[in-house]
């Protein structure tokens, strides 16, 4: 293997660590997204119950004061009762005095179960909010965790790139020009293995003209695929 191809191998495996690097601090970023969703979340789940049991609390306190208006109107149907002169009126103040009974029954019964429902909701939101408290305390920790290990990982990048850096210095410009734009279409890889068994380049699965992979052979300067246009290399050259 020429000089100029070694230089762009060990390059690519730089770079591939950088980009190995570089993921793993995006999906260290991800999972804190996710917990910082998972806390939004619930959170809004927490101020929609409360938003519910101030509707359920509002509806039983207008419950309580149509039953006190039907209580006194109960009264003074009671008073006009005693107050009746005939069978007829009698009996019609009778019925609206059941009526006004009926209402308040149900109405009780409304009350009684609206009562269940809030406890019932301002437990679950309680318990919910035990929760989240705990789960805010626990996406703290994560993310100090994060936090600390993607400044590793920084490091680290840093690290690479200016081991990266140095070799490019050894790289002729033209070369590394294409490497860089090779680099860039080809989703990070520049540099494709040839299979001389098989004759075809491991970066796209193609045949590999004869007279390139003897010029390949000949380490006779940087050869590209025809087919995906990388820049090819034996792997058994390595070994060596």
């Amino acid at each position: 293997m020429n000089e100029q191809l070694r230089l762009l191998r060990k390059l690519q495996q730089v770079n591939d660590k950088i980009r190995e690097f570089e993921d793993e601090k995006a999906a260290l970023g991800a999972a804190l997204g996710k917990r910082r969703k998972d806390i939004r979340d619930h959170q809004r789940h927490i101020d929609e119950l409360a938003q519910k049991v101030l509707e359920a609390k509002k509806k039983e306190d207008q419950y309580n004061l149509n039953l006190k208006a039907n209580e006194a109107d109960i009264n003074k149907l009671l008073v006009q009762l005693t107050q009746a002169k005939t069978n007829e009126g009698y009996a019609g103040l009778n019925k609206r005095i059941e009526e006004e009974q009926k209402q308040n029954s149900a109405l009780e019964d409304s009350i009684l179960q609206l009562m269940t429902d809030i406890e019932e909701m301002e437990r679950r939101n309680a318990a919910a909010k035990k929760a989240l408290d705990a789960e805010q305390e626990e996406f703290s920790r994560f993310e100090a965790k994060v936090k600390a290990d993607q400044d590793a990982i920084d490091g680290r990048i840093r690290e690479y790139q200016d081991r990266a850096a140095e070799i490019e210095k050894s790289v002729e410009g033209e070369i590394l020009d294409k490497y860089h734009r090779l680099y860039e279409r080809k989703d990070g890889h520049a540099l494709a293995g040839l299979d001389r068994s098989a004759g075809v380049c491991l970066g796209c699965n193609l045949p590999v003209t004869k007279q390139d992979i003897n010029l390949l052979l000949a380490d006779n300067g940087i050869i590209f695929c025809k087919s995906c246009g990388r820049i090819l290399y034996i792997p058994e050259d390595e070994e060596e």
